[in-house]
């Protein structure tokens, strides 16, 4: 039981006579939890109430009992002097009695017996035997309050919360009010039973910046109208998740100024939008915050002005405000854009109507976008003379068209006149230029007779300018998929000792979809009228060219098809073309011919010479694929670097080329560090045991004694080799071998 602590002893007077009074001593202390109260009995006090009385006896009768009606009886001599007083210790006797249910003491409760009895014939000394011991009206009432039990440790404003009365009386009711930061907020209810249903009232002025305020509830257990004690019990009143700001968008307007006027809407990549926004917190809380989004992108504020408008058609403007509970909430506005793109022109060609003639045709096609018909529009074409344009034609009433228009005579003969064709609307100009060249010269020397020109008057002074196109270009054009197209054929013409060769660009597939590579063949005839090739390169290893002999002094050049793509050769450049002829191809074959030479890499002397090592990850020799001779080397072996190293203990040479180290290696005695073995006693006897010679040998064997047990008890055994532990351990060999991932290295031998 949870008795707390002894209330301290007191005396309570029991019995006068008008000549003795009788006192006895007692305590108490209370288990709150249990409803009990425990007596102590603990002594008597007599005394005199004149100074004509007195008393000296060695047998009185003494002692106290329990309230279980036990007693206790004890003799003690007691003497009490005229007029005083005497204590009278007795041993102590404990009394445990049960409140009633509403904690009040029971009225008339035997809490425990006493007794003094002095037996001399003297009608004046106390003669009292076994009494009943009361004391109604001195012991507190033990508090009986109700601990109370909420049904939810949180609940939402507006929504029930039963709190749980579990009374320890029928007759106790409930004073229920509740608190918020210390502070008394208001009466829940004065007369609840054994539980009470609350509503949760709106308690959002409390909670302003977050979700949730703590509520103490204070439960009063009433006895009638008198407060047997109470208890403090809390949960967490929170926002309902009905609780959220409002957003509201005020005004959507056109920010780029006189857009509105022109176009009556909003223009695609030139309208600017000004947003006005507002919004309201609910229930105590405030806005923290506005954010506008546009196409994705944010703008803070209640009013904003956006980026330009990329997009067309229906465009999203939407708000979002979170209040300072950090709950949001949102409002789309639409608003619809105007298609807009900046004018086009395509200039299909400018040319004079003849090689002679000073007239010129221009074909054009532009564009104009619309914008719902309210954008401006015009389109012209001019020729440049002195330093004025001078129009060729203009239109204002079309947005769009295909045509041509034949200019006068406005183009020199023997000058390059600049042409340009103008789309311009309510935002832009849109310029392409052109050139029309001088009429068809085939040479010209220039006005200083310095200079020369190809196809074209020359227009700088001591230059070569060339404006016939070159011919040395060929895109094939064979059918079927994969395999490899044959592009060229070389004839060599060369007599012995004389080197010839070309050189070439290359691509497969598409126009931009593939880098230009360059091939290179030279022939050297040596003493032979039928030479063999002497170098064969390429800038791309990963796309080489194939030489294939096809007969004498012959040979076909070759490149990969990567399913229905084709090859495109351009820049042939002939060494000695004298000695080499040349010739565009167009076949596919499904594989090469049998002998055919691969191109080497051009970088690889410079990149891998002779003696340089690569790894590799799969078994592919890298001269398949660089050239040059490669061989695998070091399988199963670890590199090491050339020369004299040091491990900060140990310094060693290593040559090169050499080899050493072992997989496993066994290790000697003198390999060992230095031990010893202990001799234990294992469960088997067996953890070392000693071999002490054959049959027929003596031994003699001396033991030093345990500790204290003696000493001088010293053995020694001596008997040739024997004098060892058994031999242990499997005389395996160890593993020197260190974590790895296998890969392949490789050696330019040639």
């Amino acid at each position: 039981m949870a008795y707390g602590p002894w209330k301290g002893q007191r005396w309570r007077t029991v019995w006068n006579n008008g000549y003795y009074r009788i006192d006895v001593k007692w305590d108490f202390c209370q288990d709150i939890e249990n409803n009990k109260t425990m007596i102590a009995m603990c002594g008597q006090r007599v005394a005199s109430l004149n100074g004509y009385y007195s008393f000296n006896y060695t047998a009185c009768e003494t002692g106290v009992g329990d309230f279980n009606g036990t007693k206790y009886p004890e003799t003690r001599a007691v003497s009490v002097g005229d007029g005083g007083t005497t204590e009278i210790e007795c041993t102590h006797r404990h009394s445990e009695v049960t409140h009633n249910a509403d904690g009040t003491w029971p009225s008339g409760q035997v809490c425990g017996w006493w007794r003094f009895n002095v037996p001399l014939a003297s009608h004046n000394v106390p003669t009292v035997g076994w009494t009943a011991f009361n004391i109604d009206g001195e012991i507190p009432t033990i508090p009986r309050a109700t601990t109370p039990t909420l049904s939810a440790a949180s609940v939402a404003c507006g929504s029930n919360l039963t709190i749980n009365l579990p009374r320890h009386a029928s007759g106790f009711t409930h004073r229920i009010s509740y608190r918020i930061g210390g502070k008394d907020k208001g009466t829940i209810t004065t007369n609840a039973g054994t539980s009470f249903a609350w509503t949760v009232p709106n308690l959002g002025s409390y909670m302003p910046n977050s979700t949730g305020v703590w509520v103490v509830l204070r439960v009063e257990t009433m006895s009638g109208s008198t407060v047997i004690g109470y208890k403090d019990i809390g949960f967490t009143a929170t926002a309902p998740s009905s609780w959220v700001p409002t957003a509201s968008i005020s005004s959507i307007a056109e920010a780029t100024a006189n857009l509105a006027t022109q176009f009556g809407g909003y223009v695609q990549s030139k309208s600017t939008l000004r947003v006005k926004s507002s919004g309201s917190g609910s229930n105590g809380s405030t806005i923290s915050s506005y954010v506008v989004t546009i196409q994705g992108r944010n703008y803070n504020g209640t009013d904003i002005t956006s980026a330009a408008i990329s997009a067309s058609g229906t465009v999203a403007v939407t708000l979002t405000v979170t209040d300072s509970r950090g709950r949001t909430a949102s409002k789309t506005q639409n608003v619809t854009v105007l298609a807009y793109s900046q004018p086009q022109i395509t200039v299909s060609s400018v040319a004079r109507t003849s090689d002679e003639a000073t007239t010129a045709t221009c074909t054009y096609n532009f564009s104009i976008a619309s914008v719902n018909s309210k954008n401006t529009k015009a389109f012209y074409i001019q020729y440049l003379s002195g330093s004025t344009w001078t129009d060729i034609m203009r239109m204002s009433d079309s947005y769009g068209k295909s045509g041509s228009v034949t200019s006068g005579a406005v183009f020199g003969v023997d000058a390059t006149t600049k042409v340009r064709f103008v789309a311009q609307d309510y935002f832009t100009s849109v310029v392409v230029e052109k050139e029309v060249g001088p009429t068809f010269t085939l040479m010209n020397l220039g006005a200083g007779g310095k200079s020369l020109a190809i196809g074209r008057v020359s227009d700088n002074e001591g230059t070569y300018q060339c404006a016939l196109a070159q011919t040395h270009a060929h895109r094939t054009s064979a059918s079927g998929a994969n395999g490899y197209l044959k592009i060229l054929q070389l004839v060599v013409t060369a007599t012995a000792w004389n080197y010839g060769g070309i050189e070439f660009k290359y691509h497969c597939g598409a126009v931009g979809t593939s880098w230009f590579d360059t091939g290179k063949i030279v022939i050297n005839g040596g003493s032979t009228t039928d030479p063999t090739p002497a170098i064969v390169m390429c800038s791309n290893p990963d796309n080489p060219i194939y030489l294939h002999k096809a007969s004498a002094n012959t040979w076909d050049v070759y490149v990969a098809k990567n399913g229905s793509e084709q090859a495109f050769v351009f820049d042939v450049v002939q060494f000695r073309a004298n000695r080499i002829k040349w010739s565009f191809q167009n076949q596919q074959v499904a594989s090469l011919p049998s002998g055919y030479i691969r191109a080497r890499w051009e970088h690889l002397n410079a990149c891998y010479p002779v003696g340089s090592v690569k790894f590799t990850y799969d078994a592919n020799n890298p001269g398949i694929r660089l050239g040059g001779t490669w061989a695998q080397f070091s399988q199963g072996r670890t590199l090491i670097g050339q020369g004299t190293g040091s491990d900060g203990t140990t310094s060693m040479t290593f040559g090169a080329g050499a080899t050493g180290g072992e997989y496993k290696h066994k290790l000697a005695q003198s390999e060992m560090p230095s031990h010893s073995h202990w001799l234990s006693d294992d469960a088997n006897h067996t953890a070392h045991s000693f071999a002490w010679g054959g049959a027929g040998k003596t031994v003699w064997l001396n033991t030093l004694a345990a500790g204290g047990n003696g000493s001088g008890n010293v053995a020694n055994t001596k008997q040739n080799e024997w004098n060892h532990t058994a031999y242990d351990g499997g005389n395996g060999l160890h593993n020197n071998v260190q974590p790895y991932q296998v890969i392949y290295a490789w050696r330019r031998t040639a």
